[in-house]
This record gives structure tokens, sequence and C-alpha cells, in this order.
């Protein structure tokens, strides 16, 4: 499988089941031509780009350039009805002020019952999505394009907040924050094991999070959002994300709702470096130190010589090499060791040598 994958140009990172590297697509023609846009999944035999949407299956290719040919409808504007007095009381009550609103264009469904949040494109009304005003049911347009939350504002922009839901985009524009933005079907659930569809808005509007320099993820504070936050995280590219500490909150709505727009902005500041996989500060393993320091390392059980478990014992789960010149002794002393250990204690060992 490995093989049909490099045969596509498809630059496999080791054995790694589920891993990101450069499109061969479209690397070669984007401004940053190291981006990892392509996610290769080895033990399904697929693969996506996030940017260009190159996508496929290996052992089952053909010569087509495997893009997305869906067609998407274009909802009606008949839907955009002025916000009911129901709806902006409401979002007057979650701290959604009346300039944010209107600059938002927040509207409601033709029966006054739902709030609807329009996703705009270059200005042209791509999909919409309606909330109840008296519970969280939510809809969105019937076969329309799926786009993130604020698109047009997202263009060509250094900074972007990305949310779970369109109420907690708007808290950050409440909080002078223009580059708001949120995914269009909320968190993936933690059970879910394909979670493309339902993150298709940041493939199809990829460039906008390529572009800028930083992406402060602002998720919900509980596993589905740490889900998100994750896959973002993976998707966008470790190296230009930070994370928004939201606790004691479940989210920026909360917040602000809370504690005001100050410490919103405050967060915002904060906002912190998402661990990298396999790079570790001092701050990580500071307790460990310390209870070394003060504990020792914990003593494994005896070897049954008194003078050799001064300074070894058996530990299980770990890994011991033995090293010295050809013929000096090594598997003697060791075969010594393990006999001690069977005899005593009834330990069992196998060799490969």
């Amino acid at each position: 499988m490995i093989n049909e994958f490099t045969n596509l140009g498809i630059q496999l990172r080791g054995n790694s089941p589920q891993q990101k590297t450069k499109c061969p697509k479209c690397s070669p023609t984007r401004k940053n031509k190291l981006d990892t846009s392509l996610s290769v999944n080895l033990k399904d035999g697929v693969f996506k780009c996030h940017h260009c949407n190159w996508q496929g299956r290996v052992g089952s290719l053909t010569n087509n350039d495997y893009m997305d040919n869906k067609v998407y409808s274009l909802p009606s504007q008949n839907v955009l009805k002025p916000l009911s007095g129901k709806g902006k009381e409401f979002l007057n009550s979650r701290g959604i002020t009346d300039d944010v609103i209107t600059s938002n264009n927040i509207k409601s469904s033709s029966d006054g019952t739902k709030i609807v949040f329009p996703y705009y494109r270059e200005g042209k009304l791509i999909n919409y999505k309606t909330r109840g005003i008296d519970g969280k049911h939510f809809t969105q347009a019937k076969d329309a394009e799926a786009i993130v939350y604020n698109y047009d504002s997202l263009v060509g922009s250094n900074d972007i907040v990305i949310s779970e839901g369109e109420i907690d985009s708007l808290s950050w524009a409440v909080a002078g924050v223009k580059t708001h933005t949120s995914v269009n079907m909320g968190a993936p659930n933690v059970q879910d094991k394909n979670i493309d569809k339902k993150l298709q808005c940041i493939d199809n509007c990829y460039s906008v999070f390529e572009d800028a320099k930083t992406v402060y993820i602002s998720v919900d504070n509980d596993d589905n959002g740490r889900y998100l936050q994750k896959e973002l995280i993976r998707r966008i590219g470790v190296e230009k994300c930070k994370i928004v500490d939201l606790s004691h909150f479940k989210d920026a709505n909360e917040v602000l709702v809370h504690e005001g727009v100050e410490s919103l902005v405050e967060r915002l500041k904060n906002a912190l470096q998402p661990k990298i996989e396999g790079v570790f500060e001092v701050s990580d393993i500071r307790d460990s130190l310390i209870d070394g320091f003060y504990n020792g390392v914990e003593r494994g059980t005896t070897t049954y010589i008194p003078s050799i478990d001064n300074a070894w014992t058996w530990r299980m789960g770990e890994v011991n090499i033995w090293t010295g010149y050809q013929n000096e002794g090594k598997s003697l002393f060791l075969n010594q060791l393990c006999c001690l250990k069977s005899a005593m204690e009834g330990w069992k060992f196998a060799f490969f040598t």
C-alpha cells in the first residue's frame, strides 16, 4: 500500500497510521510550499488535501483529479427576515450588542421563532444556519455549500479567532474582534471516527487559514470541544495556532456574560501555544524532577546479589542495554541473573540472539 501512495507522488512520513504531508497536486503552486495539507490514513488507504480537496483511495484510482465536483444550491434570500423583537431580546440577554447584531446582519425566520445567521462569501449568501429561540434547535440551508461563518471578514487577515458556534463567534465581535468565525456544524462527537464531512467548512475555506499568521482556537471547554481543538490544530498547523483558555466557563459567550469584554480580551492576549508532539519543556516534567530529587528512583526487585542490587535491580516495563567488548562475559552474567530470578521467583525468560 505504501508503494501505491508513493506512485501518486505522496511522500509519507514513516509508518504512522494517520499523518499529514505535502500535497503533490497543489504544493508546487502555493505560497506556502511546505504546508502539510494532505491527510493520509495508511490503515484505510485514503487521502485528502484540506487545501485543494484532492482525495481518493489507493487501489481504486483512475486518471481523474478527484476534485469535489458536487453542485451546491444557493439558498433563497427570502428566508432572511428582519430580526424579531424576541430574537433581539434573546441575543441581548447573551451579551450580543445591537451594533454587533446589525454589523453581522443577524436575521429571523419567517415565523419569528428562529434566529438566522447568514453565511456570506464575496457578499453572496452561500448558506445560513438557524437557531431556535426557545431551545437549541439548529438547521441549515438544504444542499448548501459548507463554509465558515463570517468568511468575508477573514480574507487577507493575519489573525483569526475560531469558535464552535455563531453566538460564541459574535461574543468575540462584542470584544472588538472583527475577524471572528466558527465552524458551521459545531464540534464533532468524540465517538465519531470520520469527521471530514462535519469539518468540510474548513476544507472549503482553507485558504483564509493558510494566509493567516495566527489562528486563535476558542472552542467549548468539554470533551467534544477538545476533540475539535485537536482536529483544528492538525488541519491548520500547530505552528500558527494558539489556544484561548476559557476556564472556568464552558465557552466564550459564558465568559462574556459573567466576566465581560475585558476578560475575553485578556484571555486572547494570554493565549498559549499548543503542545507540539515530541517536544517537551522543563515545566512539563517539573513535578517528576522534584519527586525524583526528594524520593529517588523507585527500586525494582532484587537480583539476589547484594552488590548488584546497589547498582541495578529488575524493573518491569523497562528496556535495559548491556554493553561491553566481545567475550567479556555479558551473556554469561545476564544468564546468571536470569537463572537466579527463575529459581527464586519462577520468572520465565525468552532469548533472541
